[in-house]
């Protein structure tokens, strides 16, 4: 193999007229901002004692602080978009479980 070949397990298969895809940066990854969102859906539809929505706040609240705290050269801020909707998700999971709450104590 001469200089600048690449391997053939590592070929680039490159369309005529189109770049080859390149890795435009570190694989990242927003554990705080997942559990949140995860919760948030969670709360929707199985909001036990409001379990999942405090667990969605909370970790909302901390992946949006972490994501506000490691900007990018950019200014992006990586997680935020994915916190913010898990915040959300996990209080309207809330507001639907007390609703729900003060109709089955209205039924009795």
């Amino acid at each position: 193999m001469t200089m600048g070949e690449q391997p053939k397990s590592e070929k680039i298969i490159n369309r005529p007229g189109s770049e080859p895809l390149r890795n435009t940066g570190p694989n990242v990854s927003y554990p705080f901002a997942i559990v949140a969102l995860v919760a948030g859906v969670v709360s929707l539809f199985l909001n036990l004692f409001l379990i999942p929505s405090i667990v969605g706040v909370v970790f909302g609240i901390i992946g949006i602080r972490h994501a506000l705290s490691h900007r990018t050269e950019d200014g992006r801020k990586p997680g935020f978009g994915i916190s913010l909707a898990g915040i959300i998700l996990a209080g309207l999971g809330a507001v639907g479980y007390v609703i729900l709450l003060i109709f089955r104590m209205s039924t009795f």
